[in-house]
């Protein structure tokens, strides 16, 4: 019989904890918050509010020297107990090469001693 892989070996890239600002735009949503971390397909964050599984979002998402400009669908969705926030999974679905490359970077500097 087959083990399956952890969700740890499924990912498909490095997560990293990193409170960056974080802002989320949808329709009647628009929302400011910071990352729980960051990879660099996607990013968890947490908010007052819940924001319905596979709704497509617009982020702004700040580093250092670059905001980015990007789009996403919230994949996961749970309750934080000890703060009585939800936290949000977002595949990045919509990232330009620029934008890809500065947040491989950025990651990579991050893990990188």
């Amino acid at each position: 019989m087959k083990i399956p892989k952890s969700i740890q070996e499924r990912r498909r890239s490095v997560r990293i904890l990193s409170e960056l600002p974080f802002l989320i735009g949808h329709g009647e949503y628009d929302f400011q918050t910071k990352t729980v971390n960051l990879s660099s397909h996607g990013a968890m964050c947490e908010l007052d509010v819940d924001i319905p599984l596979m709704t497509r979002i617009k982020i702004s998402l700040k580093l250092p020297k670059k905001e980015l400009r990007l789009k996403g669908v919230v994949v996961r969705r749970e309750r934080n107990e000890l703060t009585d926030k939800t936290l949000i999974a977002i595949f990045f679905s919509d990232v330009k090469p620029e934008d890809q490359t500065r947040l491989d970077s950025f990651i990579r500097d991050k893990i990188t001693p």
